[in-house]
Parts: structure tokens; sequence; C-alpha cells
């Protein structure tokens, strides 16, 4: 007796289902490595967004204690009219902070 149809449509319905969990586990490690990157990239996106928010604070924290700041960062009192005395200050600035 040779093969009938019935067993080649009950082989390939079994490959087919192999075929479908192979696929859902392949799917199942991608949606979970997704969501390991995904929350990697979240904890550093808040551990960003918490240090912004900590500059910002002490950068307040300054202008209420009486240091007023121009758009620039040049404090108020020393405030340059012109861009190219904007730079100078800040040139001059780095070089006092940094050494020469």
């Amino acid at each position: 007796m040779g093969v009938t149809i019935t067993d080649r449509v009950g082989a390939m319905e079994g490959k087919m289902e192999e075929l479908y969990l192979e696929v859902k586990l392949g799917m199942d490690a991608m949606k979970s490595d997704f969501q390991g990157q995904l929350a990697t990239l979240m904890e550093k996106f808040s551990w960003i967004a918490n240090k912004w928010d900590e500059h910002e604070r002490g950068r307040k924290g300054k202008d209420q204690e009486g240091g007023k700041f121009t758009e620039s960062g040049v404090p108020v009192e020393n405030s340059p009219e012109t861009p190219r005395e904007v730079q100078k200050w800040k040139e001059e600035e780095f070089l006092r902070r940094h050494g020469d």
C-alpha cells in the first residue's frame, strides 16, 4: 500500500506546526531582546533627565543667590555688548578655569 493523500496532508500539517512553533520561539526571543534594550535605553534616558534636572536646579539656585546670567551664560554684571566681546569673555573664562 502506498502513501495516501491523507498521510501527506497530515505530514504537511505536522511540518507547518513545527515551523509555526519555531517562528513563535524566534519572535518571542526577539521581543524579549527588544524589551531588554528598551529598558536599558529608558534607564539611560532617565539618568540623563535626572542629571539635567539637577543641573537646572543648581543653575536656578545660583540665579536666586543673586548671580544673574544672560542667555549666553555670561554673568549680567560682566555682560559684554557685542558677539565679539561675548566670544572674548568666553575664551578668557575658559582659560581662567582650565589654565593656559
